[in-house]
């Protein structure tokens, strides 16, 4: 059983990125989002730990511009020092599917109630159709956008590296 677990287990694992060695630092900057411009937070070098906008990637250090609280205008990490790497991203895709959800949920309410009110306080029997699927996927769709919207604004770091 322990067998099949740990064979399971490999066979389901995301691909490692290996720290390179000196000399060899193109697995760094082929970091997946590490693009000119983008802010990106390293762990690793003489510094310690520093943030700033990418302004070059090479194999010998990742060079970084200048950023609040520093007075150098760049530093520049040597790439085979670098333990940890974040970029900065933002929510987005969980802004999206929270906004679908609660987007589909208020138009199938608001359809629901919509019909349920439709007739009542008079003596003749309305007919209301109340859509309730059309109403959930405008309100799907309206709360995607207000999520995806929202979800730009709030930042967050992605840890790239290991």
């Amino acid at each position: 059983m322990r067998w099949l677990l740990a064979v399971g287990m490999l066979a389901l694992a995301p691909p490692v990125v290996a720290q390179a060695g000196p000399g060899s630092g193109s697995g760094v900057c082929a970091t997946k989002g590490l693009v000119s411009g983008r802010l990106v937070r390293i762990h690793g070098g003489p510094e310690g730990s520093v943030i700033g906008p990418l302004v070059a990637c090479t194999p010998e250090g990742v060079v970084l511009g200048p950023y609040i609280g520093r007075t150098e205008p760049q530093v520049i990490v040597p790439t085979p020092l670098i333990d940890r790497l974040w970029v900065r991203g933002d929510q987005r895709h969980p802004g999206l599917f929270a906004g679908l959800a609660v987007g589909a949920l208020a138009g199938y309410s608001w359809n629901a109630v919509d019909a349920s009110l439709c007739g009542s306080g008079t003596g003749a029997p309305a007919t209301c159709p109340g859509n309730r699927a059309l109403g959930a996927a405008i309100g799907a769709v309206v709360g995607g956008f207000v999520g995806w919207g929202l979800g730009h604004g709030f930042p967050r770091w992605l840890r790239r590296i290991p």
